[in-house]
């Protein structure tokens, strides 16, 4: 194991080999990550392998004329669904689906999803009276927001669906949109593993309604030992995105996993607008970058994709949509994580994101996921994941999100109470939310 650099401040580094970035590639351009990020990232953990895509399938409309409904002509399902059928996902969270009635059937250009494959819509409701509403009812929440699955590997977990829609008080009905919802579902992996998928769109043009529409997405939807949550966030603001610490990168502004960082945008738009809008976390697995013979298809080189980039194609078979798809390879184990031993003990890099603990140790000690696990990380894990270090009813240092139920309650509410400090406020939201 390497030994820590004694004074890191005097060791000239250079891109990707101290963890820096990549230099940006044109569109198309393959890229291929250097050994010394590669080394900091096993490309050989025995685990279950996942994959799953992210997009939002809505298209640009005046350019191609969809005026009423998103995908509306015949080549942006045929295309979707030829891409899926070739990369084979096990799960797709899926935003901007104009009615539920196009994931596996015929209306308005369907069927989205190729044979072998099913899914579930966020209902429809009335913004006023909270009652079932048609899918393009005025002044009511839409069946947009879409997760489906793969039959032959993962199932429902019956009565798991459930929405977090825009704000509905008075200040919300004047200010936020209805229309823009986050979804999650419950799933059943090889009849092993349950996992938690949501699918965020928070409001577009609302800074205050989206930033509180992404809190409650963590706090009543993201809940689990093993959550993936992606979508068309309409922010590349990190105080709007509001990360929560147990939670690791799997795209991120062009960061995937902790094997590679490049300059990608997610979504293109006329008069050549582009900006970062789609992310991809997980609170459970690590990056593979080999699982692709798994799916009959490539492998992808970093655990994770950008369409259209690092010379992948694109869902939309080149154009159409106005957002580029995420598609990521992890492997997952039954103990929510791949790491290569256990965070106690020292040893070899842990892989960033390979289980709650290390993501926490790692955020405030990389050495521990880039160049060895030893003591200190050993000393942290201690301090943080195995217990809590001191009682929620007093400041101190940030506690590890899962050390208590108390906690993560506390954390889910401010994620700064288990990055930054236990601060008064902490301790009030604690007597608070634990009586």
């Amino acid at each position: 194991m390497p030994s820590r650099p004694l004074l890191p401040f005097l060791i000239l580094c250079l891109g990707a080999a101290c963890g820096g970035s990549i230099e940006p590639q044109a569109p198309g351009e393959p890229l291929s990550a250097p050994a010394t990020v590669e080394q900091a990232v096993s490309t050989s953990v025995a685990g279950t392998a996942l994959r799953y895509l992210t997009l939002n399938v809505g298209n640009a409309s005046p350019q191609y004329g969809c005026w009423e409904y998103k995908m509306c002509r015949p080549e942006d399902g045929a295309d979707l669904r030829a891409y899926i059928l070739a990369w084979q996902p096990d799960i797709l969270l899926l935003t901007e689906v104009y009615r539920a009635a196009q994931l596996t059937g015929g209306a308005n250009g369907g069927p989205i999803l190729p044979d072998g494959y099913t899914g579930v819509c966020g209902k429809s409701v009335d913004r006023n009276t909270g009652a079932p509403a048609a899918f393009d009812a005025s002044n009511a929440s839409h069946e947009h927001e879409c997760i489906a699955w793969k039959k032959s590997r993962l199932s429902l977990v019956p009565g798991s669906e459930l929405s977090a829609y825009g704000r509905n008080d008075s200040w919300g009905k004047s200010n936020c949109e209805y229309d823009f919802t986050g979804f999650r579902v419950r799933l059943l992996l090889d009849g092993k593993y349950t996992l938690t998928a949501v699918i965020a769109h928070p409001d577009s043009d609302n800074a205050s309604c989206r930033t509180e529409e992404i809190a409650r997405y963590w706090s009543t939807l993201a809940q689990g030992s093993r959550v993936i949550i992606a979508g068309d966030f309409n922010t590349a603001s990190a105080t709007e995105l509001q990360r929560r610490a147990s939670f690791a990168d799997n795209f991120a502004g062009g960061k995937h996993w902790n094997v590679a960082t490049h300059d990608e945008y997610t979504a293109f738009y006329i008069f050549g607008i582009k900006k970062k809008l789609d992310w991809a976390y997980s609170n459970f697995g690590a990056a593979c970058t080999h699982c692709g013979p798994d799916y009959g298809s490539a492998s992808l080189s970093y655990g994770s994709v950008c369409g259209g980039y690092e010379g992948m194609p694109r869902a939309d078979g080149g154009d159409g949509f106005d957002h580029r798809q995420l598609l990521v390879d992890m492997v997952v184990d039954g103990n929510g994580g791949t790491c290569a031993h256990e965070p106690t003990v020292t040893g070899a890099a842990l892989a960033d994101g390979c289980s709650t603990c290390v993501a926490a140790v790692c955020a405030a000690d990389d050495w521990c996921c880039t160049g060895g696990w030893d003591s200190l990380c050993v000393s942290e894990a201690n301090q943080r994941c195995t217990s809590c270090s001191h009682a929620t009813s007093v400041t101190g240092a940030p506690l590890f999100y899962g050390c208590n139920a108390c906690v993560e309650k506390v954390c889910d509410a401010d994620a700064t109470c288990c990055t930054n400090a236990w601060s008064s406020s902490c301790v009030s939201r604690a007597a608070s939310l634990c009586p």
